[in-house]
C-alpha cells in the first residue's frame, strides 16, 4: 500500500429495529455519527431505522474499489452469514477469498469500535 493510498472501513451497523446496514467510509467515527443523527449525507435506510451500534468493522487497504467490493459482498449475504461475520470478523476474509485470489491488494482486519 502506498503512503498516499487512503484506508477505508467497511462496517455493519445494527439498527434499532434489529436490521443490519452495511456501508463503507474513510472516517468510521464521523460516518457513524452521521448515520446516528440522520444529518447531512446519512443513508435513507438509517434515517428511518437509526443505528444503535457498530456491530463489526474492517479496515480495508486497496482503495475505494476494494472497499466497495467488500461492501457489496456483505450486502448480498443472508442475515445468518452477516451474523457469522459479526461474531467472527476474520471469517469475512476467508469467505471473501474463498472463490479466487483477487487481482488487487486488500487487507481485511477486524477493528474493535466502542462508542
Amino acid at each position: 500500500m502506498s503512503t498516499k493510498e487512503k484506508l477505508f472501513f467497511v462496517y455493519i451497523l445494527e439498527c434499532e429495529n434489529g436490521n443490519y446496514y452495511t456501508g463503507y467510509t474513510i472516517d468510521i467515527h464521523k460516518r457513524f455519527n452521521t448515520h446516528k443523527t440522520g444529518a447531512g449525507q446519512g443513508a435513507k435506510f438509517t434515517r428511518s431505522f437509526r443505528p444503535s451500534k457498530i456491530a463489526a468493522a474492517w479496515r480495508i487497504s486497496g482503495g475505494k474499489s476494494a472497499a466497495m467490493k467488500v461492501e457489496y459482498f456483505i450486502k448480498k449475504r443472508e442475515r445468518r452469514v452477516k451474523q457469522k461475520f459479526i461474531n467472527d470478523p476474520p471469517s469475512l476474509k476467508a469467505e471473501f477469498f474463498k472463490k479466487k485470489e483477487p487481482d488487487y491488494d486488500i487487507d481485511i482486519l477486524p477493528e474493535p469500535f466502542i462508542f
